[in-house]
């Protein structure tokens, strides 16, 4: 079994990376390489180009056969390249020692590239056997301040190895914190899609329901028109049958009247007579009683019509009665929907607005309690407006939030980009009034991009024209440490005291590499508190905010500082 060997080739170690990756064949036949910390054995991303490392970048598999490690490229977005060569997407390239791998574009500035070197796994347990037995020996032949600074040593190891550690974890939870606010982000819009369906559906239904009313104003008004049809109808009817009784009555009473007189005109003629006298009143009382039979039937006959008259308008008052009852039972049925329908929109909108509530605590700075302006994250994962943390930075050098100790911020653009769509929902006052101090921020911003450009193109010319100046590593006097701090002094803004302090070799990179030593003597050069009892790490963590922003916590007092020199 072979041993594979990945060294680092570029000094800068984004996100505390080892110097060198491991590939062990006996513990897994393939090693996982990418940005995603769940489902990679070794974690790559770039503080400088982000997605420049993809979650699932490429692959190394051990050949048994050839006893040679091969590489595949898991199709990534900007590529393997071995010995400055792209290798094909799900093609596997075996590696040979010495090979060159650059993970992401292969460029000059290129920050991931690694030699590939292998050795046998037996002879590595030999070394590694021989390594142990002779730092035993070493051990055994130190004296006691050689052990005690070995075990110092291993400290700083094991500090190192924490400070890898706790980098990783901070960059698992601004993984977390971006994938939380996209979750969000996503609730958002589900519940502002399920309130505009139910704004549709809302506007549906009230457009059916004044359909559904038109529809049915206009079958009333046609029932009432068609009733009131039907009830002058009848009572043209009832009229004229009426008519024709009284026309027929009538009739029969000229007829009687005639007869009456023909008889009197008779009896008048034959009185004589007397037989045909009783005939004729035998004829008379006939006639009267057929009279007043019809006259009887006329009259039930005019009852009966005048009861049919009444039931066909008691008919059509039930009917209009019927109508109008079903017509409320709809409008009710519409109501108690559009009640329904009401009461949803209601719940949408209070979840709506206590999710705005949520959302807006998030994205709220606890120091100015305003939205994020220029939103920066600190090492524990709370965030701040620039403004705000850089003035809180200058007085102490811990989270305002947590109290932890922190390193300089870094920009979060998913946070400032979330502030700006929410903003978008508020009223135009709060939004002038926002954009009004985003403004002011930007004019600042820019005269301090226009004031570091001067500093720059003056450090220039004065390089150019074989000035010296002082370097951190010495031992400064007075009078210098005067110099330069009055000159710190002047730059309140972490650009332009970083490009002042670069003048002196105090840049972020060199305090990276400098040793315990060189650390105190940068301290006193810049009366800083006493630092020997502090690890390198933290030393360094001092030193590079005293760059940026000059924290006060750090300084020593004057009286303290003329009592040093004086000694």
């Amino acid at each position: 079994l072979k041993l594979g060997i990945l060294r680092k080739q570029t000094p800068t170690n984004s996100w505390g990376l080892p110097k060198a990756f491991h590939l062990d064949p006996r513990k897994a036949g393939i090693v996982t390489l990418g940005r995603d910390p769940a489902t990679n054995d070794y974690v790559l991303d770039s503080r400088i180009k982000r997605c420049m490392i993809s979650r699932n970048h490429c692959n190394f598999k051990y050949n048994r056969e050839t006893r040679t490690w091969n590489i595949t490229d898991l199709k990534s977005t900007n590529g393997v390249y071995v010995n400055e060569k792209r290798i094909a997407q799900q093609t596997p390239v075996e590696l040979s020692d010495g090979d060159v791998i650059t993970f992401g574009v292969c460029q000059n500035d290129s920050e991931f590239v690694y030699k590939f070197e292998s050795e046998d796994v037996a002879l590595a347990e030999e070394v590694k056997r021989l390594k142990r037995e002779s730092e035993r020996a070493v051990e055994s032949s130190m004296t006691e301040r050689d052990k005690q600074i070995a075990g110092l040593k291993r400290k700083c190891r094991e500090i190192e190895e924490q400070k890898m550690a706790s980098d990783q974890e901070l960059h698992k939870r601004v993984k977390r914190l971006e994938e939380e606010n996209q979750k969000a982000k996503q609730e958002l819009e589900k519940i502002s899609r399920e309130k505009r369906m139910q704004e549709d559906k809302l506007k549906a239904t009230e457009l059916e329901r004044l359909r559904l009313v038109e529809d049915l104003k206009s079958r009333c008004v046609k029932l009432e028109l068609e009733m009131k049809e039907k009830r002058s109808r009848k009572e043209e009817e009832a009229a004229i049958m009426i008519r024709r009784l009284q026309d027929s009555h009538n009739k029969q009473e000229n007829e009687r009247r005639l007869l009456e007189k023909k008889l009197r005109d008779t009896l008048a003629q034959n009185q004589a007579d007397k037989g045909e006298q009783e005939k004729l009143k035998k004829s008379i009382e006939e006639l009267n009683l057929k009279h007043e039979e019809e006259r009887v039937q006329k009259e039930k006959d005019i009852k009966e019509l005048e009861e049919k008259q009444r039931k066909a308008v008691e008919d059509i008052e039930r009917q209009r009665a019927e109508e109008a009852e079903k017509l409320k039972e709809e409008i009710q049925n519409l109501s108690s929907k559009v009640s329904t329908g009401t009461r949803e929109k209601e719940r949408l909108e209070k979840m709506q607005k206590e999710l705005d509530e949520r959302v807006e605590e998030e994205l709220e700075c606890c120091i100015c309690c305003n939205p994020f302006i220029e939103a920066r994250t600190l090492s524990c994962a709370h965030s701040f407006c620039e403004k705000c943390i850089t003035y809180h930075l200058s007085k102490k050098g811990d989270c305002p939030q947590c109290r932890e100790k922190v390193e300089v911020p870094i920009a979060s653009v998913t946070l400032n980009n979330m502030v700006e769509k929410f903003m978008n929902k508020k009223s135009e006052a709060e939004r002038k009034e926002r954009e009004m101090v985003v403004q002011a921020r930007k004019k600042i911003k820019k005269k301090v991009e226009i004031m570091a450009k001067r500093i720059d193109k003056k450090l220039t010319a004065a390089v150019n024209e074989g000035k010296i100046f002082y370097h951190i590593k010495n031992e400064w006097s007075a009078h210098e440490t005067n110099t330069f701090l009055n000159g710190m002094r002047v730059f309140k803004h972490p650009t332009t005291r970083k490009i002042y302090a670069s003048t002196v070799s105090l840049a972020e990179d060199e305090v990276a590499n400098m040793n315990r030593k060189e650390l105190e003597r940068a301290a006193r050069n810049l009366h800083l508190k006493n630092m020997s009892n502090e690890s390198v790490l933290e030393q360094r963590r001092r030193l590079t905010l005293f760059i940026f922003y000059g924290t006060q916590e750090f300084m020593e007092d004057k009286n303290e500082v003329s009592s040093q020199r004086d000694t």
